[in-house]
C-alpha cells in the first residue's frame, strides 16, 4: 500500500501501452480500485488525469447488465457548514465532464442516485451555447431519463423527475427533436395540487409552456372526460392574462364553443391604426345558419338570374330571400321563381336598376345532421345553481360552472405556489 501525506496522491500509475491502475476484485461488495482523502473539504479520493485526445482521466466498463461502470459515493459532513459532498465529480476544459455509454438493453449510460436532499446527476456550464446536462441516445430510444418517487407539494421548490431552472433569458428545459416531441410528459397519477397534467407550466411574467416546431404543444386526451390542452388565463390578481394567444391559423377537428362571453374579432382601427382598435361582434343565430349576398344589374325587361355554387343546394335548406333597389322605388320586385338547383331569378324592376340581394340558409350537410343544435337545454345537476358568467348576474366569482370553478381554483393553487396570489384578493371557487 502506498501513502502520502500533504498534497501528493496515495496511489500513482503510469502506462505506456496498458492500465496505469488497475484493480479487479471478486467480492460484490469491495471495490477492485478504493481512494480514501482525508486531507479536508476539497479533498478527492480517486484523480484520474489524462494527456491525450480521446483519454479518459477515470475509466469504467461493466461487464453485466446490471453492473455500474463508475460508482461515486458522496458522503455527509464534508464541507465546513456539514453540506454533501458529490458522488463524482468530473471536469474538461475542452471536452465533457461525464461520458457514459452502454451497449446493453437494461444499461444505464450515466447513472446517478441521490439523497433526501442530495442530486442524483448535477451539470452546470459556464459556456452560452452548451447544455449542463446533454443526453443522445441513437438507437431510438430516451436521451435523458429523471424518476422520482416524491411527491410535489408546492411550485417553489417542486419534486420532479426532471427538473429545470434558470435566471438568464433562456430555457429552464429545451427539448429538440427532428421528427418526434420535444418533450413528451406523462401523466400517471394526479400532480401534487389536483393538477393532473402530463406538462404543467406555471409562469408569473411569460410563457408556463412554450413551444415551437410543426407542432410546438400537442396535447392528448385518453377518457370521455378528458381534456388534451387545458389553460385558464382569468386571475385578476395576475392582471389580465390570456389563457391561450395564437399567432397563424388556428385548426379546431369538433365543435368550437364559446361559454358566457361574446364571439368577436379585433383589428387596427382604419381611421387611426397606430393608437386605436376596433371591435365587431360575430351574427349569432339559433340554426346552423348560413349567409350569402351580392349584387346584380337587371336586363332590358327587369329581370336577372343569380346563380350560386354548384354545392350550394348539397349545403343549405329553408332558403331565405332579401332583395334591395338601389337608386329608386322599386315596389314590383321581387323573386319570380326560388333557386332550381342554379340559380334564383329576380323580376319587377326597370331595366338597368341595381338590385342587392341576400341569401340565407340552414346547412343540411351529413356533418349537420349528425350534430344537430339544441337552443335550449337543462343544466347538469352539478351546475344547477351555478352561472356561465356569474358576474354579469350580480353573482359571486365562485358560482363558475362547476369545471370552470375546478379550473379557477386549480389556476389559484397555482398561483399561490408560486407566492403571486395574495389570499382574499377574490372569492375561492369551491
Amino acid at each position: 500500500m502506498a501513502g502520502s501525506s500533504g498534497t501528493g496522491v496515495g496511489v500513482s500509475g503510469e502506462s505506456q501501452g496498458d492500465n496505469g491502475v488497475l484493480g479487479t476484485t471478486e467480492d460484490g461488495t469491495k471495490a477492485g480500485v478504493f481512494g480514501h482523502c482525508t486531507a479536508g473539504e476539497n479533498g478527492i479520493g480517486v484523480t484520474g488525469l489524462a494527456d491525450g485526445y480521446g483519454g479518459a482521466g477515470v475509466f469504467g466498463t461493466a461487464q453485466k447488465r446490471d453492473g455500474t461502470g463508475v460508482v461515486g459515493v458522496g458522503a455527509t459532513g464534508m464541507q465546513a457548514e456539514g453540506g454533501a459532498g458529490p458522488g463524482l465529480v468530473a471536469s474538461s476544459k475542452q471536452n465533457h465532464g461525464v461520458v457514459g455509454s452502454t451497449e446493453e438493453g437494461g444499461g444505464v449510460g450515466v447513472f446517478g442516485q441521490g439523497g433526501k436532499v442530495g442530486t442524483g446527476v448535477l451539470g452546470t456550464t459556464s459556456a452560452a451555447s452548451q447544455p449542463a446536462v446533454q443526453g443522445r441516445h441513437e438507437g431510438g430510444g430516451t436521451g435523458v431519463l429523471g424518476a422520482t418517487d416524491g411527491s410535489a407539494d408546492n411550485l417553489t421548490d417542486p419534486v420532479a423527475a426532471v427538473k429545470g431552472t434558470s435566471t438568464a433569458d433562456a430555457p429552464a428545459v429545451l427539448g429538440i427533436s427532428a421528427l418526434g416531441a420535444g418533450i413528451v410528459g406523462h401523466q400517471g397519477k394526479a400532480y401534487g395540487f389536483g393538477v393532473a397534467a402530463g406538462v404543467v407550466g406555471a409562469s408569473v411574467g411569460d410563457t408556463g409552456v412554450y413551444g415551437v416546431g410543426p407542432t410546438g404543444v400537442k396535447g392528448v386526451a385518453v377518457g370521455a372526460d378528458a381534456t388534451a390542452v387545458l389553460a385558464f388565463g382569468g386571475l385578476q390578481s395576475l392582471g389580465n392574462p390570456q389563457a391561450g394567444s395564437f399567432a397563424g391559423p388556428v385548426d379546431v377537428l369538433g365543435s368550437l364553443q364559446v361559454v358566457g362571453g361574446p364571439k368577436l374579432f379585433v383589428i387596427d382601427h382604419p381611421s387611426d391604426p397606430e393608437r386605436r382598435y376596433l371591435q365587431h361582434a360575430a351574427v349569432e343565430a339559433p340554426a346552423l345558419k348560413t349567409f350569402y349576398d351580392g349584387t346584380v344589374t337587371l336586363d332590358g325587361d327587369g329581370t336577372a338570374r343569380v346563380e350560386l355554387p354548384p354545392w350550394f343546394g348539397l349545403l343549405n335548406t329553408d332558403l331565405c330571400y332579401s332583395l334591395t333597389p338601389v337608386g329608386a322605388p322599386a315596389p314590383e320586385l321581387h323573386v319570380s321563381q326560388q333557386y332550381d338547383g342554379t340559380a334564383f331569378t329576380v323580376a319587377g324592376g326597370r331595366a338597368g336598376a341595381r338590385v342587392c340581394w341576400q341569401v340565407t340558409g340552414v346547412r343540411r350537410d351529413p356533418s349537420a345532421l349528425a350534430h344537430p343544435l339544441v337552443v335550449e337545454r337543462d343544466k347538469e345537476p352539478e351546475n344547477l345553481g351555478r352561472y356561465a358568467d356569474p358576474q354579469a348576474y350580480g353573482r359571486p366569482r365562485s358560482d363558475l360552472l362547476a369545471w370552470a370553478a375546478k379550473l379557477s381554483a386549480e389556476a389559484e393553487e397555482l398561483a399561490r405556489g408560486l407566492g403571486t396570489a395574495s389570499a382574499g384578493q377574490h372569492p375561492q371557487p369551491s
